[in-house]
């Protein structure tokens, strides 16, 4: 009796006692960006925030990803409704580049936690911190197309300037550099993507190195058709 206990008990740990491998953040990637909202017609802040998540039991593993500032009491959720996935120097980055306050104002200076949850509720953490200088978002300077009948140039071409394209989704498709002087239907930067699909997006970004956050403005949409009418 008492060997067939063991044995009981012996199976019983190897199939139930282990709840497998927790994840592990082994990197973080944050950044604050300004965004002039052309939809809008407002200026807000945004937050990118990717991990570099090492879980034995796969990415598949993973549940959902949190930030939260509890002095503020403010908690941001990401899963795979709305998180978003790269690879970059042979990593697999997770997270989101549009986090953001509910009214799109700046973020509360201060400490952050981070947490990685895996789908048997292990999990890990780690702590960031947002501590640039508060910024007066309507006074940035931002980088802008200005169209003159057929013709588009760049106002306030920030540093290693990029046009970057989304799709009607909001799903990133690509970046190019955009060319120096006036631009026409004939030498925009992807022009045949914008014209192809009404739908897709253009957002002007730069990293103003200076004020250590990235510098965003858009969308712009029906470029192909602004140049041709």
């Amino acid at each position: 009796m008492k060997n067939g206990l063991f044995v009981f008990f012996a199976t019983f740990f190897i199939f139930f006692g282990c709840d497998g491998a927790p994840p592990e953040i082994t990197d973080v990637f944050t950044q604050v960006t300004v965004f002039k909202n052309l939809q809008t017609a407002q200026s807000e802040e945004l937050l990118s925030l990717f991990l570099v998540i090492s879980d034995e039991d796969g990415e598949d593993d993973l549940e959902a990803i949190y930030l939260l500032n509890d002095e503020q009491e403010l908690f941001w959720k990401l899963d795979a409704l709305n998180w978003e996935k790269t690879d970059r120097k042979g990593s697999r980055w997770i997270g989101s580049s549009s986090i953001q306050m509910q009214d799109g104002s700046s973020f509360p200076r201060g400490d952050y936690r981070i947490i990685a949850a895996d789908q048997a509720g292990d999990r890990d953490e780690q702590k960031i911190r947002i501590d640039i200088p508060t910024m007066n978002l309507k006074d940035f300077l931002f980088s802008e197309l200005s169209f003159n009948g057929k013709t588009v140039d760049i106002v306030n071409r920030g540093d290693n300037l990029k046009f970057l394209y989304f799709n009607s989704s909001d799903r990133f498709i690509d970046f190019v550099f955009p060319p120096k002087g006036t631009m026409t239907a004939e030498n925009f930067p992807r022009i045949n993507d914008l014209k192809a699909e009404s739908g897709n997006k253009l957002y002007l970004y730069y990293f103003a190195a200076d004020e250590g956050v990235g510098v965003l403005c858009g969308p712009y949409s029906r470029i192909f058709e602004r140049l041709s009418e």
